[in-house]
């Protein structure tokens, strides 16, 4: 496996996918694009909270299998797949960079996905003046990852049995150091989630 990031001068781009949702993120533009339809299963529990009739997901609605061979899903990822190289190629009007914008999406299920992937479909776009970084995209390329794994991540903390008002250096006391000019331990884990922490971006750009 070889790990690459994308790079350009004026660009990142950014790709994850998680809980089967593909992300496609454009730091620049603030663009996310998530495929929503492999949430259908749990929007089905959901709606039979609430509307008479509707079978809950379980013994009498088990949950799909062979995805990849499902009509349904063939005909929306083949679709998709026309309307990108449409958009990449001008056919249509894209909504983004396309020469600036490298990005790959792809569809995730434990239920008929490539057994060791997990990966139903994929579709890899290299810009044109990516020219920085790898000249070649597949589901191995490592991207810069986007702001979206903050949801997740304050997620993650609100379940937590934690203090929100804990200061961060006690779950890292290494971050206490004289030389630093960041008072870590008056930052909170709530300032953290909530990015009001104070602390500089470190990207090169700020």
């Amino acid at each position: 496996m070889h790990n690459r990031t994308l790079k350009t001068e004026n660009f990142m781009s950014t790709k994850i996918t998680i809980f089967g949702i593909g992300f496609i993120l454009y730091p620049q533009s603030i663009m996310v694009t998530c495929f929503l339809w492999l949430l259908l299963p749990y929007a089905a529990t959901t709606l039979s909270a609430s509307v008479p009739g509707c079978a809950p997901s379980g013994a009498l609605l088990p949950r799909p299998t062979e995805l990849s061979q499902s009509p349904h899903i063939k005909d929306a990822t083949e679709r998709l797949a026309r309307s990108l190289d449409d958009a990449v190629s001008g056919r249509i009007k894209a909504g983004w960079d396309v020469a600036n914008t490298s990005f790959s999406v792809s569809i995730v299920s434990p239920n008929g996905g490539d057994p060791s992937t997990g990966i139903l479909w994929e579709y890899h776009h290299l810009a044109e003046k990516n020219v920085n970084g790898t000249q070649h995209l597949d589901s191995d390329s490592q991207y810069l990852i986007g702001s979206v794994s903050k949801v997740f991540s304050d997620l993650l903390l609100l379940k937590s049995d934690v203090d929100l008002q804990d200061p961060i250096t006690k779950y890292l006391p290494q971050l206490k150091n004289a030389s630093s000019p960041i008072d870590w331990d008056n930052i909170s884990l709530l300032s953290l989630s909530e990015h009001l922490s104070g602390i500089p971006a470190n990207t090169s750009s700020s």
